[in-house]
């Protein structure tokens, strides 16, 4: 038996032995390579993704209604409210909203100054100010809170 077959063999007795912490070991390197998959592109959404602090600046203040997504590429929780909050935008009822998204870790002074310290975060904001706010994802609530918006304008 030369040194490759007998390499093989003891790996294929090692996986053999250990079937269990094998898939625990697979099953973390794919939740490690989905992490940085890029997050889903929704077709016609109308988010609005803030890549400069003067950016920022000029949408709050050019927009009388905007609701923020502020998330990490990394987060899963903000990978699952993506394409929702994105599929939002669309819809003729929030027409007047602009939907826009902040990558936290590419602008963390924006992050700072709106007082982010979790991911994800909705911010709305109504003439500028901030109005309402929500850390973690749930459409219901984030639905509400533009709805609400809507109402007193």
């Amino acid at each position: 038996m030369d040194g490759a077959s007998a390499y093989l063999a003891s790996a294929m007795s090692f996986v053999q032995e250990r079937p269990l912490m094998i898939l625990v070991v697979l099953f973390y390197v794919y939740r490690m390579w989905q992490r940085f998959q890029p997050m889903k592109e929704v077709e016609g959404s109308k988010v609005v993704s803030v890549k400069s602090a003067e950016a920022w600046r000029a949408l709050l203040k050019e927009n009388a209604l905007v609701i923020v997504d502020f998330y990490a590429t990394w987060c899963p929780p903000c990978k699952a409210a993506a394409p929702v909050f994105a599929g939002m935008s669309k819809e003729e009822a929030y027409s007047g909203v602009v939907f826009a998204k902040v990558n936290v870790d590419e602008l963390r002074d924006v992050a700072r100054e709106a007082g982010i310290s979790a991911m994800p975060t909705f911010k709305l904001y109504s003439s500028g100010k901030e109005a309402n706010s929500r850390q973690g994802w749930s459409a219901s609530v984030v639905r509400t809170m533009i709805d609400e918006a809507i109402k007193k304008k």
